[in-house]
């Protein structure tokens, strides 16, 4: 739930005059975070260059509200806010906003700067506007959160500097009605490198997708490649930690923290900055999905598990930095968009980025819980196994559930409860690897057997008739401690196995 907290009469946070830096060639001039600096007065320059934005009165902090970070809510009653600024006769500017307009439908203003009483540049949610001309261009249609980034260029203009100032959130004209996050005025436009920079630090902490632009880190190492995972440049965002990026993001939805889909660190909290987890820098986990439906379900033939019964949308997870593969995440899907009829979703990760999800190149994880939200809970997760520098991840509908439809004949049995119990028994346990299994089976026909480790991680998987369950022999190779399930549509036994 976003909370609201009104400042008036007392001051939140203000953290003056002390610089934020970038792992950049020229730093930002001015630099308005919404998470530090802002009182009932006004907003505090992080760049260290004490150029303060002044309030008209009182705002909103809107807190958890982009990607787990907080934004400003700001009105006409409230904006625009003007920052005090000595413009040069000539320069190249670039500024970039992280907001989002309440009603598309009408032209917002969201920065602009006066030279004297006619001459102005800057943007609307309309109109790009420069000393000569107004420029139409087709923005965001939609509520979300949005990266603008807009250069200008002017020479030989005159300036009133009893009249020279830059306003944001709204123009000394025309006003802004929703939420903004972050500002940086650069007086020296950025090359190309700091320009993706930029970019990658204010998309991965408020978790919006850029088109064309790559995400790179301080080293100028790309780590998404808009380009190469076009199919996959969806919801994109990110666990990262790079300190010359100013990036700790412990928690992440895409589509500015309004995604299905969540992935964190430690303890989801209200705040990215509450998640105590500590996350050593210079580690990277950034994905992104396919856009496809999340209520369609492949129904694949094949017969290796565990590619049957998968949604048709697709994660792809990109992976890099020395600590990052051996550190357990967790995730969180709403399931009342992948299917609501059925209750049992399992996480498929398939090891190698194929996209066939063969059963040898996958790991399966089974969800610690669900919330009556149909909100499926995946813990102890770990990325990149393979070190091959990615994985694809999906969810299926579980084949337990499924069963209901490929063998009607066993739903009459369930229903009229006169199934009788089967029984499981494993010996020698312990043993050095070679157990031999046998199965006492009930009514039922179908059943499935599975062994997993203590990690939750499925080794093997197959679907039985009662006529292959009398003894089966099986061999664990390797040392620990594993689990040994047998289910039917209405039941199952799980026994433990030790290998010695």
């Amino acid at each position: 739930m976003k909370k609201l907290i009104f400042l008036i009469g007392f001051t939140l946070l203000y953290i003056a005059g002390i610089s934020q830096q970038l792992n950049l060639d020229n730093q930002p001039l001015i630099w308005l975070k919404a998470d530090i600096g802002v009182d009932t007065s006004q907003w505090a320059d992080q760049s260290g260059n004490g150029i303060h934005a002044q309030w008209k009165q009182s705002l909103n902090i809107i807190q958890q509200d982009f990607n787990y970070h907080p934004s400003i809510e700001i009105t006409a009653l409230n904006g625009p806010l003007e920052v005090p600024i000595i413009l040069k006769k000539k320069a190249s500017i670039k500024v970039y906003t992280v907001y989002q307009i309440w009603d598309t439908a009408y032209e917002n203003g969201i920065w602009n700067i006066a030279f004297d009483t006619n001459t102005r540049v800057g943007l609307t949610s309309h109109r790009m506007v420069n000393t000569k001309k107004s420029i139409e261009y087709s923005g965001t249609t939609l509520p979300l959160p949005f990266i603008n980034a807009l250069s200008q260029s002017w020479r030989n203009e005159k300036i009133d500097t009893s009249l020279a100032k830059l306003y944001v959130g709204g123009t000394d004209s025309l006003s802004f009605n929703g939420k903004l996050a972050e500002v940086l005025y650069f007086d020296k436009r950025p090359s190309k490198t700091d320009n993706e920079k930029v970019h990658t630090y204010l998309a991965i902490k408020y978790g919006i997708t850029l088109d064309i632009i790559n995400y790179i880190t301080s080293g100028d190492t790309i780590v998404w490649s808009t380009k190469n995972e076009k199919e996959y440049n969806h919801d994109v965002a990110g666990i990262v930690r790079d300190d010359q990026l100013q990036l700790n993001q412990k928690q992440s939805s895409g589509n500015g923290g309004n995604s299905e889909l969540i992935i964190h660190l430690g303890s989801l909290s209200e705040m990215n900055d509450s998640n105590q987890f500590n996350l050593p820098n210079n580690n990277y986990l950034i994905w992104g999905h396919n856009n496809k439906d999340l209520d369609k379900i492949e129904m694949d033939t094949a017969t290796q598990l565990p590619n049957n019964n998968l949604i048709d949308r697709k994660w792809k997870i990109n992976v890099k930095g020395n600590q990052i593969r051996n550190i357990n995440t967790s995730l969180i899907i709403d399931g009342s968009k992948i299917d609501t009829s059925n209750i049992n979703i399992e996480l498929i990760i398939c090891n190698n980025a194929d996209t066939v999800f063969l059963f040898d190149s996958s790991s399966v994880y089974f969800p610690d819980s669900v919330d009556a939200q149909k909100r499926y809970y995946f813990n102890n997760i770990k990325w990149d196994m393979d070190n091959s520098g990615s994985d694809l991840f999906t969810f299926r509908i579980a084949p337990s559930v499924l069963r209901t439809s490929k063998h009607p004949e066993e739903d009459l049995l369930s229903e009229n409860q006169s199934s009788k119990p089967f029984d499981v028994i494993i010996y020698p346990n312990p043993s050095t690897g070679l157990f031999i299994i046998e199965v006492e089976p009930g009514e039922y026909v179908h059943y499935r057997m599975e062994i997993s480790d203590v990690n939750g991680r499925i080794l093997e998987q197959e679907e039985m008739t009662i006529e292959q369950l009398t003894k089966i022999d099986k061999t664990l190779k390797t040392t620990g401690v594993y689990f040994i399930k047998f289910s039917n549509k209405d039941e199952s036994k799980t026994v433990k196995v030790i290998v010695q």
